[in-house]
């Protein structure tokens, strides 16, 4: 525990007995409210925790210990950010949460609702697998042909942006090209 301590910069410390976990977030925003419960509610062992301190700011605490944080958010003297997260299982809304939080970008779907959607990018490739059915809108960043790999019918030429309809279980496997 000393370890993560140091690293984060936060006083971490382990639950003395297997604890259940499960979160609720402390504040609100647009992908998560406050008191909204996230985490398997599993035991664990160990299963560690953030300590309250004035310098740091609990994003989420344990519903066993409300005076346990499972996510917190420090700034450190050098000017950095630490970010710890106790809690073994983090949804894709807390992720989002956070990201947001540290001022990242992130590229929501104007068109629908938020999809948490399986997702992989990894130059020239795009592999997206609908959750639900909708529509998605894709940022690539760059002005490229776009190919379906699955699907030699779909594609766009010279798109920095791109929309297409998906349903629930549908993959797309995207090439990027010049």
């Amino acid at each position: 525990m000393e370890n993560i301590s140091a690293t984060t910069g936060m006083d971490v410390a382990a639950f003395p007995e297997p604890t259940q976990s499960g979160s609720k977030y402390v504040l609100s925003g647009q992908y998560m409210k406050a008191g909204e419960n996230f985490g398997n509610q599993e035991l664990w062992s160990p299963l560690f925790y953030i300590q309250r301190n004035e310098s740091v700011d609990f994003l989420a605490t344990y519903t066993v210990d409300s005076e346990k944080g499972s996510v917190a958010i420090v700034t450190l003297p050098e000017g950095w950010t630490s970010l710890y997260m106790a809690e073994p299982e983090i949804t894709p809304a807390l992720l989002s949460t956070i990201v947001q939080l540290l001022e990242q970008p992130i590229y929501p779907n104007p068109e629908e609702g938020i999809f948490y959607d399986a997702f992989f990018a990894r130059e020239p490739l795009i592999a997206l697998h609908a959750s639900r059915p909708g529509k998605r809108s894709l940022f690539l960043g760059r002005f490229c042909d776009v190919e379906d790999q699955l699907d030699p019918n779909i594609g766009w030429f010279g798109k920095e942006t791109i929309l297409m309809s998906l349903g629930t279980g549908e993959t797309r496997l995207l090439s990027l090209g010049e």
